[in-house]
């Protein structure tokens, strides 16, 4: 004789089984779930791209002296500005900044002061604010050259 499997208790009350719960599945499903968001978030938050380039101890050298007269100063200033590249390198903007801040023009040498400042802070180099501060700043004294040698004239 071939042994059955006991019965069960639809075979014993002639009704179906009862169903198992199905909440503990949901609720496991959406604990892995947070689980998993929490970590791709955890792990794009703290991702903050490439390595910024090493900020120097120092400041960069100071811009040449020109030659002639103290406007000179002024115009080395506003076309070292114009030779910047976008974004511009700290270093270059900081140089165009010291120049621009040794102007006789307060206009101008307020911007380069700013300049020269949001090119030297320790963000600088980091996506975000840094080059924000910088491209403010390089505006400020694109104005302030505009006013002295026209529009574009420098």
């Amino acid at each position: 004789m071939t042994e059955q499997p006991p019965p069960t208790l639809a075979d014993l009350t002639g009704q179906p089984a009862p169903r198992r719960p199905l909440w503990p599945w949901i609720a496991g499903a959406a604990a892995v779930l947070a689980a998993g968001l929490i970590g791709f978030g955890y792990v794009l938050g703290n991702d903050s791209g490439p390595a910024p380039a090493a900020v120097a101890a120092t400041s960069p050298a100071p811009a040449p002296t020109p030659t002639s007269t103290p406007t000179d100063w002024t115009r080395d200033g506003c076309s070292r500005l114009a030779a910047l590249g976008t974004p511009a390198d700290p270093t270059e903007a900081w140089t165009a900044g010291e120049a621009a801040a040794n102007s006789p023009y307060p206009g101008v040498a307020a911007a380069g002061d700013a300049l020269r400042d949001a090119a030297d802070a320790p963000h600088a180099t980091i996506p975000g604010d840094g080059p924000l501060d910088i491209a403010e700043a390089e505006l400020d004294l694109a104005e302030a050259c505009d006013a002295i040698y026209g529009e574009g004239g420098w």
